[in-house]
Formats: C-alpha cells, structure tokens, sequence
C-alpha cells in the first residue's frame, strides 16, 4: 500500500513538474533561450530552477541576470557572458564569480565547478578605485573544464580541450589547447592527444 501511495506521489510531482516548467522559465523574460526539456526530465534540476527563481526573483539576489544562477554565486554583466544556454547548468556552482565588465565568451561545451573566478577586468593600478578597460575578452574553446577554486584573469584566450586544474591561475593565453594547466601562475602540466578525447556534452555531465 505504501508503495502505491509513494508511486501516487512521484507521478503527481512529475505532472506538477512539467505544468509549471515554463512558466518559472518565463519568469527570466520571453526570450530565455533556456532548455526547458532538461528541467522537465530531471527532478534535481527542476529542484534547482525552484531555488534559484526563489532567490532571484523574490529575494533579489542574481535578480538581473536572465538565467538561473546559485544564490552564492555572483554574476556582474550578465551582457557580456555568452555561452549556449544548454549549459546554464554551470551557473549553479556554488561560490562561483562571473566578472562580465569585459566580454566572455564560452565556444561550446564546458564544465565549472565550485569556487571558480572568471575576471575580466583588473583594477587600475594607478587608480584603483577604477578598472582597466583596455583588455581583450576572455575566450574559452570548445570541451574545456575548471576545476574547483581555479581562476581565469583578463583576455586570456584557451584552447579546446583545456582542463584547468584545481586552485590554478591562468594569467596568459594557451590558444594551442589539448592541455591540463596548473599552478600560480598556472603553466602547462600535462599535453592531450585530441585523437583519445572524447568531447563532453551537456547530456554527457548531467544527464
């Protein structure tokens, strides 16, 4: 009997689910571009929409920023941050800083983790209470990963199938890609045969 009430529920939950979808999307404006599919198929991430729509748009934390974002992360120009909406799912990292003030653009698929810092713009060192505008954007190829704590500083350009490592800083372009970075400042550790690698998709990380 009590599996037949549990059962009960889970489908009641999954109709709920796919009646309101759309319309907790439309509250990111008409043109979200937002994959409704993976929130109608995946209950954790349905769970995830209902957080993040509870902390932007009633608590106003992220409010500005057209797409779900983690309630601890922190998005500046939501403008200047391109990237296929199929992977918004990175932007509920947690402790994530997404800078903005300068453009970053994201070629294909990519995987964040949690604490990762992606600055745009450095302060002016001969006044800091400004920002030096006088950078290129950052650009990140297709197939690349940012490992926890790993930070990504003004006009660096990155290859595809770079993987970031853990705590690195990567202060200067490897447009070459195929490669794991590590370190402060962050240097090539390890170089990728792009024959062995397999390409990671949305489906591939989150189902």
């Amino acid at each position: 009997m009590k599996k037949a009430i549990n059962k009960v529920i889970m489908k009641l939950i999954r109709i709920i689910q796919r009646i309101t979808v759309q319309p907790l999307l439309l509250l990111y404006g008409w043109n979200h571009g937002l994959y409704a599919k993976a929130y109608m198929e995946s209950y954790v991430q349905y769970k995830e929409l209902i957080q993040c729509v509870f902390f932007q748009k009633i608590l106003r934390i992220n409010s500005h920023v057209p797409w779900p974002v983690y309630f601890t992360s922190r998005v500046g120009d939501p403008k200047n941050i391109h990237f296929d909406k199929k992977y918004v799912r990175n932007f509920t990292a947690a402790g994530c800083y997404w800078q903005g003030m300068s453009p970053i653009f994201f070629k294909g698929s990519f995987l964040v983790a949690q604490n990762v810092t992606f600055i745009s713009n450095n302060h002016d060192v001969h006044a800091i209470a400004l920002h030096d505008l006088n950078v290129g954007p950052i650009v990140i190829g297709d197939n690349c990963l940012f490992s926890v704590g790993s930070v990504i500083l003004p006009g660096v350009k990155l290859g595809d199938n770079t993987i970031v490592a853990a705590n690195a800083v990567v202060n200067k372009s490897f447009p070459e890609g195929n490669c794991v970075l590590a370190g402060i400042p962050a240097g090539i550790v390890k170089k990728l045969n792009p024959e062995m690698i397999t390409k990671g998709t949305y489906k591939d990380f989150w189902g």
